[in-house]
């Protein structure tokens, strides 16, 4: 396993607006204590796969759970590869200038 570095997605989230609390991210992904979101901000560990999806969710998004695994996730998660090379795919396939409505 590569050196683990601090998240900064999740430091991010953290230090946002309107942001869950480290007490309230907790409870939502089922961690035991305080201190494990705390090591997972400051990259001392990182969350199981399954509490990266967790975060993902809590988060809205913003903490996407392949920033835990960058090396790995698409043996983690492959249906997220795949997702990513269809929308790569569709992406190249579109005419210059045109975008995706989202709406």
């Amino acid at each position: 396993m590569s050196q683990l570095q601090p998240c900064l997605e999740f430091r991010a989230y953290l230090e946002s607006e309107g942001a869950l609390s480290v007490s309230e991210i907790r409870i939502k992904v089922g961690a035991k204590h305080d201190a494990q979101i705390r090591h997972w901000r400051d990259g001392l560990r990182r969350p199981k796969p399954k509490t990266a999806v967790a975060l993902e969710r809590v988060t809205g998004g913003r903490v996407p759970r392949k920033v835990w695994y960058p090396v790995d996730w698409m043996e983690i998660w492959p249906e997220l590869a795949h997702q990513d090379n269809f929308a790569l795919r569709a992406k190249r396939t579109m005419p210059p200038g045109a975008e995706v409505s989202h709406g």
